[in-house]
């Protein structure tokens, strides 16, 4: 009877594991679905003027839409091409499902249900690049859209379109801004590198205004909705200035005189109207020459006298609620940020708003759920395998761009960065460590000469206190003491450009190293290296080997990517063969699966691949990737099955297999079943 009782639990407990197993399989699997971090770059706002709860955020990601006041966000990109970086976003006043979406080089797009689906606009607009788009507000079918230095109309909801830049000269490089008043719609104001132009006839003709009192550079346009001869331009001219400055028309833009914004030498990068009480503005200023932190300023007298209120990320525009205008919002180089006291305090509002730019992920091998990733927000961390993730306020300077992030195997909270930040006036690159986890961080500059690229940084698996740094023709240098001090390891290289590093994670004394015109090996920790170029395929200007990685469970097997494509060295750099059957794009990294090493994925500029045969041949694994630029992969070394990229304005994202989770269930990987026989005596 016991014996039955067991087999019974036994095969219920098996049964639910197997749901739970179905259940994962199931979710997010066999396509790429997001894991945050949440927030980065957001380009364009708009608000349903009659649902203001309503809003739409145009990302490096595509489009996200909230129906809860920012609070959290959703994909609202079906029909968008991957890696739509849409900048800005206009919605028709008296239809406000139907909006339109510009997506740079990508084109102009249009949506009739708000946002759940899109469908591009190019074939009638054949442009290189659209920028902003205006409707006209009493006749909704009527718009204009500039595209770099000319301007579009259409009088058919984007049907057909002609040009309309009469006045306009070619040599104002590029239209940034435009206007269109709200009670007479036949004008508008068109804010150049050269200037601010205005039509007063619907586009057929513009004409140069503002001289001598204008800027050159026009940032922003603003018009009173309720008395249209009322308008305001920020801007800045070639020559530098001792003031941030906001110039005010009374008259249509006849007359200008100017407001001092703030006593700094900066620019007045956006303007805002509260649309109930317009003597109420808004304005962003860069406050320091890094353009990091912005300062929000507002004015209740028309411009006359401003308050700075707030300091907080780079800021692209101000959003007011229609209806309330005491909220506001504010799309930035960090995320949305909400307002419901005109400006006085913000909040981000980004849940779900994955659209944060990833150059690298890092693991920790020691704690498998650790994960690391890094980019121009600076430094995330996963607690859980990828599913979610912290940011870290670290001290360091701003960061233009991470080469690579490694974490000392033996300590997590130990960190390395080969980055470009900036430093008061100037970008360099640099080495950075961190031992707390990324809170603080130090520079490592000692025996490095100045501001030299960092292309590659690697770390010896057992005793990371050795790191090597490739820095093109200056060579390799190594560190015995984790960075307080780097030498000279380039004995052999003969001057050669060094970008790509790898260590041999079994023998960590035989390293790769590859660039422009060679390729070498050293077995002695980098103490000298021999070239072994010659078994490599061939090109006719040279490897221009960019990617090197090592085989953990086989050393000897090597891939490399360069000029001749992506390349597989079975004994150790002596021979090669390519392995491009299926490959597109540029590669930037490759993970090979830790329980099947004929299993690799590849990522790049066209996405992820996935080869089965040892990289014979290849397949796309893009489905569900909204953003296909891949700069790093990781594998859970105890759940294969799933694998994570790191992307450039997308997060981290994940994909799972699904037969492989289920073979894992059965060989009993993540979800084991532990029975107590003790239990049924």
């Amino acid at each position: 009877m016991g014996t039955r009782i067991v087999a019974v639990c036994t095969t219920l407990l098996i049964s639910i594991a197997a749901m739970l197993v179905a259940d994962e399989a199931q979710a997010g699997s066999d396509e790429w679905t997001s894991n945050g971090p949440y927030g980065g770059s957001v380009g364009a706002l708009a608000i349903d003027p009659t649902a203001p709860s309503t809003l739409y955020a145009g990302t490096r990601a595509g489009i996200f839409r909230s129906t809860d006041s920012g609070a959290s966000w959703s994909p609202a990109g079906s029909g968008l091409p991957a890696n739509a970086d849409v900048r800005h976003l206009a919605i028709v006043p008296q239809m406000p499902t139907t909006l339109y979406a510009s997506a740079g080089d990508l084109g102009l797009y249009k949506s009739v249900d708000g946002a759940n689906s899109w469908t591009s606009l190019a074939e009638n607009l054949s442009v290189s690049s659209v920028g902003p788009v205006v409707i006209d507000p009493l006749t909704p079918s009527t718009l204009y859209a500039a595209a770099l230095e000319r301007i579009y109309k259409s009088t058919d909801g984007g049907s057909s379109w002609t040009e309309t830049s009469s006045g306009i000269p070619t040599d104002v490089f590029l239209i940034r801004c435009l206007a269109i008043d709200p009670q007479t719609p036949s004008t508008l104001y068109a804010g150049t590198f050269a200037g601010l132009y205005r039509s007063v006839d619907g586009g057929g003709q513009w004409q140069l205004i503002g001289i001598p009192t204008l800027p050159r550079f026009i940032t922003s346009v603003a018009i009173d909705p309720q008395n249209s001869q009322t308008l305001y331009v920020s801007g800045d001219d070639d020559f530098a200035t001792d003031e941030s400055r906001v110039f005010k028309s009374t008259d249509g833009g006849e007359t200008w005189s100017a407001r001092v914004v703030e006593a700094i030498s900066s620019t007045v990068i956006t303007l805002a109207i509260d649309p109930q009480t317009p003597s109420t503005l808004y304005a962003t200023v860069p406050v320091n020459f890094e353009r990091t932190r912005y300062g929000y300023y507002r004015s209740t007298d028309g411009g006359d006298q401003w308050v700075l209120w707030h300091i907080g990320p780079p800021n692209g525009a101000l959003a007011i609620d229609p209806q309330s205008p005491n909220v506001l919002y504010a799309n930035t180089g960090e995320g949305v940020l909400r307002s419901t006291d005109s400006a006085d305090n913000w909040t981000a509002r980004n849940q779900g708003l994955a659209n944060t730019s990833i150059d690298d992920l890092a693991a920790v091998p020691r704690f498998q759920d650790m994960l690391y990733a890094a980019g121009p927000r600076g430094v995330f961390r996963s607690m859980d395998g990828g599913d979610s993730w912290t940011a870290l306020e670290g001290d360091h300077p701003p960061i233009a761009f991470v080469q690579d992030l490694v974490v000392d195997p033996s300590d997590p909270s130990t960190l390395y960065m080969a980055t470009q930040a900036a430093f008061t006036d100037i970008l360099l690159d640099v080495v950075l460590r961190s031992t707390d986890g990324g809170e603080r961080w130090s520079l490592l500059e000692n025996g490095l000469p100045f501001n030299i690229p960092m292309d590659s940084l690697v770390i010896d698996p057992l005793t990371p206190q050795t790191l090597y740094l490739a820095t093109g023709i200056f060579g390799i240098f190594k560190t015995s003491d984790g960075g307080d001090l780097w030498q000279p390891s380039s004995e052999g290289l003969n001057g050669a450009h060094v970008a790509a590093l790898a260590v041999d994670p079994v023998d960590p004394a035989t390293l790769y190293a590859g660039g422009f015109d060679n390729l070498f090996k050293s077995t002695d920790a980098g103490t000298s290296w021999q070239d072994i170029s010659a078994g490599l395929p061939p090109t006719p200007n040279g490897p221009g080997i960019t990617m090197l990685r090592v085989d953990a469970r086989t050393p000897t097997t090597v891939y490399a990517h360069g000029e001749f494509g992506l390349a597989r060295s079975l004994d150790g750099g002596v021979s090669w063969v390519t392995l491009d059957n299926g490959l597109s794009g540029n590669i930037e990294d490759l993970a090979v699966d830790p329980e099947r090493s004929t299993t690799l994925y590849a990522g790049g500029s066209a996405g992820v691949f996935q080869s089965t045969d040892g990289g014979s041949s290849w397949s796309l694994l893009n489905d569900g990737l909204v953003v296909t630029n891949v700069s790093s992969l990781w594998i859970h070394p105890e759940r294969p099955a799933t694998v994570y990229a790191g992307t450039r304005g997308g997060g981290v994202v994940s994909r799972q297999d699904s037969k492989r989770l289920e073979t894992s269930f059965l060989r009993g990987g993540r979800f084991n079943v532990r029975v107590d026989w003790r239990d049924f005596e």
